[in-house]
This record gives C-alpha cells, sequence and structure tokens, in this order.
C-alpha cells in the first residue's frame, strides 16, 4: 500500500512538472543561421571542360546551404564571348542571381560600364537591373538615370530618368 501511494505521488508531480515546462521551439520563431563554411582572403574559380566561368575573390565569403555572401568582393563572369567584372562592397548569390550593394562598378567587354549602389544581376534571365540613381559609359557616351534594365544578350539599356551625353563623331 505505501509503495502505490509513493507511485501515485511520483507519477502525478511527473505530470505536475511537464505541464509547466515550456516549449521553446515554438516560440523560437526566428532562427539563427550560421555559415557552413567562412573564409578570409579567398580566391574561388569555376571551371567547365574549356576555360573559367567565374573567378571571385572576397575578403569575407560566408557559405550557407543554399547561398554565398561576399564582403570587399571582385567577380569576374564568363559567357561565351562575353566577360562581365564586378566589384562590390557586398554581394549575395543565391540561385544564379548576385545580389549587389554599395559602391558598384561592373565593365563588361560589349563595352558597358556601370556605377550605382545597389544592383541585380540574374545569370538565369541574362538581365542586370536595380531601381537606384546610376551612372553608366556606352562607347564613350554617359549615361544617368533611375531604375536600370539591361540586357546582356541584346545589348540594350532602358531607365528611367536618363540624362546623357553622346559624342558625336567629327564634332567638335
Amino acid at each position: 500500500m505505501g509503495i502505490t501511494k509513493f507511485l501515485l505521488i511520483l507519477l502525478s508531480s511527473g505530470l505536475l512538472v511537464l505541464s509547466f515546462v515550456k516549449d521553446n521551439s515554438k516560440h523560437n520563431t526566428k532562427q539563427e543561421t550560421r555559415p557552413l563554411v567562412e573564409f578570409y582572403k579567398a580566391t574561388a574559380y569555376t571551371i567547365n571542360k574549356n576555360e573559367v566561368e567565374q573567378l571571385i575573390q572576397a575578403d569575407k565569403t560566408f557559405l550557407y546551404n543554399n547561398s554565398k555572401q561576399l564582403y570587399n568582393a571582385s567577380v569576374v563572369l564568363r559567357d561565351k564571348n562575353i566577360v562581365d567584372t564586378i566589384n562590390a562592397n557586398y554581394i549575395k548569390q543565391k540561385n544564379n542571381i548576385f545580389y549587389l550593394k554599395g559602391d558598384i562598378y561592373l565593365e563588361n567587354t560589349k563595352g558597358l560600364s556601370l556605377k550605382t549602389q545597389s544592383l541585380i544581376y540574374d545569370m538565369n534571365r541574362k538581365n542586370i537591373y536595380n531601381n537606384h540613381f546610376f551612372t553608366a559609359v556606352y562607347l564613350k557616351n554617359i549615361f544617368t538615370g533611375k531604375k536600370l534594365f539591361y540586357d546582356i544578350n541584346s545589348n540594350k539599356l532602358k531607365a528611367n530618368d536618363i540624362k546623357f551625353n553622346i559624342n558625336l563623331k567629327g564634332g567638335s
């Protein structure tokens, strides 16, 4: 009889304690993500059987499950006959899309150079675009504006509030 009472008290006190314990997994909605790998002052290459497709240099590189974050980075992208060189303070790469921020300078072999503070480079669609002020130079002609859209394959540039200076051959 004493053992039965003891077991009942033990069981009821265990149930009582369990009812007061919080489930922290339900309340912690914001998860901290930590990089899988960190590199400092690193250079990375993506190579196919014919050439180097990508060259990435960065002061800091953080690799996550499905993205990369680069700080003070320089990226060289090669696709067929087009080579794009990009420098930026911060680059996040996810699913072949580069999200760039801070002192961005882009130059390509089609004659375009571009300066801005925010830019998205979509390698899947071969587009470069932003919603911020930019300055571009194309074949010695200077363009400034907002909301840039540049199609890499067709070499067409669109923008809002655009202003340009065009160099005329033979003119003074």
